[in-house]
């Protein structure tokens, strides 16, 4: 129950458990403790969690330095402290263990010198777990812990025998950020790029990444250009990511340089991944030489360098506006592959008016009878974003055609050619955009998790350091994040899913593009069945049962595991089980006609043991068998695509690449939803359009 059964009278019974004579009780009662977290952080528990660490039983020891560890800085006295640094000592490994976990999830307010010096120690532990923990926990404790000694002991660590071992120091030395970034420590962090381990090398990609400008060397960035052609996508991901932070902040010829000289690379997920970090450098990058070989890219005979060059054009914008560029994008708007088609009407539209030529406007008008969706929408946004320029009467003519489309993505108004998105003429307005809609999602969550101080601290974390990169990784820590979502797409309140739009739009583009790439992979050919496991109760069962052989959508994002074992434990929480609820295992066919992205996401889990499976949004299934068995229950359902929910049609809107709450008024005013569609206009209008014309089109609308 943890945190839920950290009433008054509850802590009090624990606090009497810590004293019994029997030494099973009292390891329990530390366990409860343990769980329990925050919470639980009474003077009188943490006193007697205290006491614990000297109980001759390793078990209670061992539970106690967890339980002071799972409270974080809450549990933070010098007593505790000194305690926590007698334990490194401890004759037995768990108990080692758990003391430098403790310490460092109790951070920097740990960081004394002394708990420094003994952490450093145990990087030299006979336990590998002991060593890991210990570079987690100076990583943990940041720029306070890097001392010279601390930094070399953990270079020496990254050639430790142990990958996990390895892949900890990677981690605290990134941690430690420009402060630990020496000579010495990047060239540690270069050898790592080319660890047996693919943990290792991701850990030493994102390292040198938060070490900037600091680890910029040639040979740095060519080790990273290097790792882009990796066998592990999370590996090649990560080397980009650091490209791009390097580039950036560094702005440096030599990093730009170098991925020129990688366009060239045999290795086609090299090129692929130099064209999206030159894209994700934008103007920056925006060299003549750079255009030249992004120009010549669109030629590649991979697909997916295409449309990452076409991408990459695009977010240069109009510096990247030249007449060759124009006219290798008009060639690629008739790629045989959709994703390049796709990518390309984006580019076009991204250079705004610089690229509105009458051969341009042809094209698009062209792409809006595409065979595929994403293109004949991308066409329409395109067109949109050229403005009067592009308002010829064939483009209004074929818009107009557009508004019968299958698709309700591509189904615009033809007074939506004014603006399809929201005043984004710049870089920096942009950037004001996603830190408003960053802000009032955590501004929703707060009021949501108002009382709880250990998940506001969380919400804080994330609002300073949200990095759209990680939001696989983000859903999959324990924390509020990943339940806050779910339980705000399954209210069904439109009003309050908008609040979400940012993080609902980068977690199904990132797991979308995750899951190309392993469809590309075939690692997904093996997938044919998933599970989840979940206790119910008896009226929430009944309504399954009654559904049987109808559909059911998903409203939310669908974690499942490829691992049936794992459900199981899932299925069968005892204490529920003993309130009357049944253990429940569903076993997910699918097929492959399945729409929504889906991918293994255990190569970015905090928790990779759980093999999870992750679906986007609006996943429909069909309940095929249901089976009782004597305390549970197995309920089969195979994946299908015969109808769409109007809030499945709803929820695409948050998931492309900009959100247009014209065009969700619209489809909100056609589903017979007027005063949320009028919450739709007005919200738009309170972003201070700059377009007389727009203005009125809203004003008229209202």
């Amino acid at each position: 129950m943890g945190e839920q059964a950290a009433t008054n009278e509850v802590i009090t019974g624990l606090i009497s458990a810590l004293g019994d004579s029997d030494e099973y009780v009292r390891s329990s009662a530390y366990e409860a403790l343990a769980q329990m977290g925050e919470k639980a952080a009474t003077s009188d528990v943490i006193n007697g969690l205290i006491s614990a660490l000297g109980d001759s039983n390793y078990n209670v020891r061992w539970n106690a330095c967890q339980a002071l560890g799972n409270m974080g800085e809450k549990a933070v006295t010098s007593d505790v402290i000194y305690r926590l640094i007698s334990a490194l000592g401890d004759s037995n490994d768990h108990v080692r263990w758990s003391a430098c976990q403790a310490l460092g999830n109790m951070g920097e307010k740990a960081a004394t010198s002394e708990a420094i010096n003994r952490l450093i120690s145990a990087l030299g532990d006979s336990n590998d777990s002991v060593r890991w923990s210990a570079c987690q926990a100076l990583g943990n404790m940041g720029e306070k812990a890097a001392t010279s000694e601390a930094i070399n002991r953990l270079i020496s660590a990254l050639g430790d025998g142990n990958d996990s071992v390895r892949w900890g120091a990677c981690e605290a030395l990134g941690k430690m950020g420009e402060k630990a970034a020496t000579s010495d420590v990047t060239n540690g962090l270069i050898s790592a790029l080319g660890d047996s381990n693919d943990s290792v090398r991701w850990g030493a990609c994102e390292a040198l990444g938060k070490m900037g400008e600091k680890a910029a060397t040639n040979e740095a960035i060519n080790g990273l250009i290097s790792a882009l052609g990796d066998n592990e996508f999370n590996v090649r991901s990560s080397a980009r990511e650091a490209l791009d932070k390097m580039g950036k902040k560094a702005a440096t010829s030599d990093v730009i340089n170098g991925l020129i000289s990688a366009l060239r690379d045999s290795n086609y997920n090299v090129r692929w991944n130099v064209c999206q970090a030159l894209g994700n450098m934008g103007e920056k990058a925006a060299t003549s030489e750079v255009i030249y070989r992004l120009i010549s890219a669109l030629g590649d005979s991979n697909d997916h360098v295409r449309w990452s060059a076409c991408q990459a054009l695009g977010n240069m914008g109009e510096k990247a506006a030249t007449s060759d560029a124009i006219n290798g994008l008009i060639s690629a708007v008739e790629d045989s592959n959709y994703n390049v088609r796709w990518n390309a009407c984006q580019a076009l539209g991204q250079m705004d008016e610089k690229a509105a030529t009458s051969e341009v406007i042809n094209r698009l008008i062209s792409a809006l009878g595409d065979s595929n969706d994403h293109v004949r929408w991308s066409a329409c946004q395109a067109l949109g974003n050229m403005g009067e320029k592009a308002a010829t009467s064939e483009a209004i003519n074929r818009l107009i055609s557009a508004l019968g489309d299958s698709n309700d993505s591509v189904s615009v108004k033809p007074d939506d050619i004014v603006k399809f998105r929201l005043n984004e003429d710049d870089q920096a307005t942009k950037h004001a955009h996603l830190s408003t809609n960053l802000k009032e999602m955590c501004v929703a969550c707060r009021t949501i998790h108002h009382d709880n101080t250990s998940e506001l601290k969380d919400i804080d974390y994330l609002e300073k350091h949200y990095d759209a990169e990680k939001a696989i990784e983000y859903y999959t820590k324990p924390w509020f994040l990943f339940r806050t979502v779910n339980q705000i797409c399954r209210t069904e309140n439109i009003k309050d899913i908008y609040k979400f739009r940012i993080y609902i739009s980068d977690l199904h583009q990132k797991l979308n593009q995750l899951s190309m790439e392993q469809e590309r992979n075939n690692i997904k050919s093996s997938l044919e069945k998933v599970y989840h496991g979940k206790p119910l109760s008896g009226s929430v069962l009944q309504q399954l049962i009654d559904n049987k052989d109808h559909l059911i959508s998903m409203n939310g994002f669908l974690s499942t595991t490829s691992d049936s074992k794992i459900c199981n434990i899932y299925a069968g929480v005892e204490e529920l089980i003993d309130e009357g609820y049944k253990g429940v295992l569903f076993v997910f066919e699918i097929d492959k006609v399945i729409k929504q992205p889906y991918a293994d996401i255990s190569k970015f889990s905090t928790i990779p043991d759980e093999a999870e499976i992750l679906f986007s949004l609006g996943t429909i299934w069909r309940i095929k068998s249901i089976r009782h068995d004597e305390g549970s229950c197995t309920i089969e359902l195979t994946s299908c695509n015969e109808f769409d929910s109007d809030l499945t049609q709803l929820r695409e809107k948050y998931t492309g690449d900009n959100v247009s709450l014209l065009s969700l008024g619209d489809v909100l005013l056609e589903l017979g939803d007027e005063d949320t569609a009028e919450w739709a206009y007005r919200k738009m209008l309170s972003q201070h359009i700059n377009d007389n014309e727009t203005c009125g089109i809203l004003y008229y609308k209202i």
